[in-house]
């Protein structure tokens, strides 16, 4: 049965809460600051805490290094500035970070003739007190031509998996590589996208 009211007054949902505090002003991360500093990139971590990794221009001696600087879960700095590469010749340029299941993160970034005669990806695990989780390592497999501008996810599996522009012999596409929660790699480099006429980037 179909009930008819004169009540016109439509229900009005209450208008949405936008308002927020902040949790501290503005505040600078870097500590050196001779030449500029770029390209930052930034990841909550599981005690709540964060942290910041970015470029720096001539702070190792040698054009552009990676540094970083952990938070703890109250905005307070947790330790000092410190470098991520440890292959400090040219540049190390453009990182992306991510946080790891055990509370740890990590870092990738592309160097400058490390390895071979162009740029690379590389990467550094840290544990969640900031110590390096072994050794600097290589990611990309494809070597010839130049591989930049990582970005890095962490898995709910507890592994991580790197993206990045590879340049080929023709033009750029999207290329990757998976890692298990050990470090150890899983499968090979792969190429993502499909289209492959003229360039992809920035993945």
């Amino acid at each position: 049965r179909i009930l008819k009211t004169t009540d016109t007054t439509a229900p009005v949902a209450p208008a949405p809460d936008f308002s927020y505090t902040l949790g501290q002003d503005e505040f600078q991360v870097n500590n050196y600051t001779v030449g500029p500093q770029r390209q930052p990139s930034i990841i909550g971590l599981n005690d709540g805490g964060y942290f910041i990794a970015w470029e720096s221009d001539g702070q190792d001696g040698d054009k552009n290094g990676i540094y970083g600087q952990m938070y703890d879960n109250t905005g307070a700095v947790s330790g000092n500035e410190f470098q991520i590469n440890t292959f400090t010749t040219r540049n190390q340029s453009s990182p992306s970070v991510t946080s790891m299941s055990d509370g740890g993160f990590m870092v990738a970034w592309h160097s400058n003739h490390q390895a071979h005669q162009s740029y690379e990806i590389f990467g550094q695990r840290f544990n969640s007190a900031g110590y390096p989780w072994g050794a600097e390592f290589q990611i990309n497999t494809e070597t010839l031509y130049g591989q930049f501008n990582p970005s890095i996810a962490g898995l709910i599996a507890g592994g991580f998996v790197v993206t990045w522009i590879g340049d080929d012999m023709y033009d750029e596409g999207i290329f990757g590589q998976r890692y298990d929660i050990s470090g150890r790699s899983v499968g090979n480099e792969f190429r993502i996208n499909s289209y492959q006429t003229d360039s992809q980037r920035e993945p």
